[in-house]
C-alpha cells in the first residue's frame, strides 16, 4: 500500500528481538501504555505513566484522512480482554491499489489474512498501520481531554495545542512520535449507550530534514465503544487465507546476523481457526516449577538495549510473568501470561542469567540485566 510507506509520521519498524509471545501485549497497548522508565519523560517526548479512559474501549472505528492521500481509509478494530482475540476489518478505495478485507490476531499469537494484499516479508505492516492510527488517536484525546470520557455529558467541543511536549506511541513492531508543537480541535460526543463519536483535525509540523518542515494533517473520525463479547468465530475455515505465526525473525547477512520482528508461515496446515486455538493451548503449557533458580528481574539482549524482558514473580512459587519493555511503555499486567519457564516451550534455560526467547530455530538470547523489574 504506497500511503502507508508514505505515512506522514513516518512509523518506523524497529529490529528488536521478540518472541511471538510478546505480541499478546498488543491489546495491552492499546488498552493502557505505562512508561518504560521516568528517565523517557521530557519536554519533547511523550508525558509519563498519566492514564486515560480512552485507551479502555475494545471496539473503534476510525476513519483517517491525510492531506495527500486520495481518499480516506477506513478500519473497525474488534478485541477481546478475555482471549486476546484481535480483528481489523479494512476498507480503503485507492483506485492504485484498493484493499477490502480482514486481519486477524487469533488469541494474540496467529497472523489471518482475508482479502488484504500482503508484501513478503512485510505482512506485519498492514497490521500495524490501523493500530498506530488508533493509538495515536486515543493518546491525543489523554492530552486534550485527560479525564476521559468518563467525565464527557453530551457534545463537547476541543481546541487544544502542545507547544513543548510530542506524542509518542508503538506497536510491539512499529514505533511513531509526532513532534510538537502540535494541535487537536474538533468535538467528541457520548452516547447514551457509552459509545463516544468523534470528530477530531490533528495537525503539526513534519521534519524531514534540516530546511524541510512540511505542515500535516490527520482528519479523524469515528466511534469508540465497550464490547464484551467479541471473538474470533473458531469453525472459520482458513482455506484460501493467509497464516502466519508472528515473533523474531533471524536472517544471516554479509554483515552479521539480522534479527526483526514480523510474520512468517507457520508450522503445520491449521484448516480451522479452532485448530489454531488447539495447538495455541499445547504450546501455552507453562512449564514446571523450579525453585533454585530466581528469573525475576530485568533481562536484554545486551545490557546497553532500551528494551528487553521484566520478568516478574506471582502468587504461585516458582511462576512469573514475563513483558515486553520498549519505547512505547511494558504491557499492563492483567494480560500477562503465567509460565514457570523451565519446561515452557518458549524458552530455553542456558543457565540462571541467561535465557533464549522464542520458537526452536528463531531464538533470542536474553541476559540477566539486573534483579529489579524495571529497566
Amino acid at each position: 500500500m504506497n500511503d502507508v510507506q508514505n505515512f506522514a509520521f513516518r512509523f518506523r519498524f524497529r529490529h528488536m528481538t521478540k518472541s511471538k509471545l510478546f505480541f499478546a501485549t498488543l491489546l495491552a497497548l492499546l488498552f493502557y501504555v505505562s512508561p518504560v522508565s521516568a528517565s523517557d519523560c521530557g519536554e519533547k517526548q511523550d508525558p509519563c505513566g498519566k492514564r486515560t479512559g480512552w485507551s479502555k474501549f475494545e471496539t473503534v472505528r476510525l476513519r483517517l484522512h491525510q492531506a495527500g492521500m486520495s481518499v480516506p481509509v477506513n478500519w473497525l478494530m474488534q478485541s477481546s480482554r478475555k482471549n486476546n482475540d484481535l480483528q481489523v476489518d479494512i476498507e480503503y478505495a485507492d483506485p492504485k491499489q484498493p484493499q477490502r478485507g480482514t486481519i486477524m490476531m487469533v488469541e494474540g499469537m496467529t497472523f489471518v489474512s482475508k482479502g488484504i494484499i500482503l508484501t513478503k516479508g512485510r505482512e506485519i505492516d498492514q497490521l500495524d498501520w490501523p493500530l498506530l492510527s488508533i493509538l495515536v488517536t486515543q493518546k491525543a484525546l489523554g492530552r486534550a481531554l485527560p479525564d476521559g470520557p468518563e467525565k464527557i455529558t453530551g457534545n463537547r467541543q476541543i481546541k487544544f495545542d502542545d507547544k513543548k511536549t510530542g506524542i509518542q506511541f508503538a506497536t510491539p513492531s512499529a514505533e511513531g512520535f509526532i513532534p510538537p508543537p502540535w494541535s487537536l480541535i474538533g468535538l467528541v460526543e457520548k452516547n447514551a449507550d457509552g459509545s463516544v463519536d468523534f470528530d477530531l483535525k490533528l495537525t503539526w509540523t513534519q521534519n524531514e530534514g534540516k530546511q524541510i518542515k512540511r505542515p500535516t494533517a490527520f482528519t479523524l473520525t469515528g466511534q469508540f465503544k465497550h464490547s464484551n463479547d467479541f471473538a474470533i468465530d473458531s469453525n472459520m475455515s482458513l482455506e484460501g487465507l493467509d497464516v502466519f505465526g508472528v515473533g523474531a525473525i533471524v536472517e544471516k547477512t554479509a554483515s552479521g546476523t539480522r534479527i526483526d520482528y514480523g510474520a512468517k508461515p507457520t508450522q503445520g496446515k491449521p484448516r480451522t481457526v479452532a485448530d489454531i486455538r488447539k495447538a495455541i493451548a499445547a504450546e501455552n503449557y507453562p512449564g514446571e516449577a523450579d525453585l533454585s533458580v530466581n528469573f525475576a528481574g530485568f533481562w536484554k539482549g545486551s545490557c546497553s538495549d532500551g528494551f528487553g524482558l521484566r520478568i516478574k514473580p506471582v502468587d504461585i512459587p516458582g511462576m512469573y510473568t514475563v513483558t515486553f519493555c520498549g519505547p512505547g511503555g511494558c504491557g499492563d499486567e492483567g494480560n500477562e501470561r503465567k509460565t514457570f519457564i523451565k519446561g515452557d516451550k518458549r524458552y530455553n534455560v542456558i543457565s540462571a542469567t541467561e535465557l533464549q526467547v522464542g520458537q526452536e530455530g528463531s531464538r533470542s538470547t536474553y541476559k540477566k540485566c539486573s534483579n529489579n523489574m524495571l529497566p
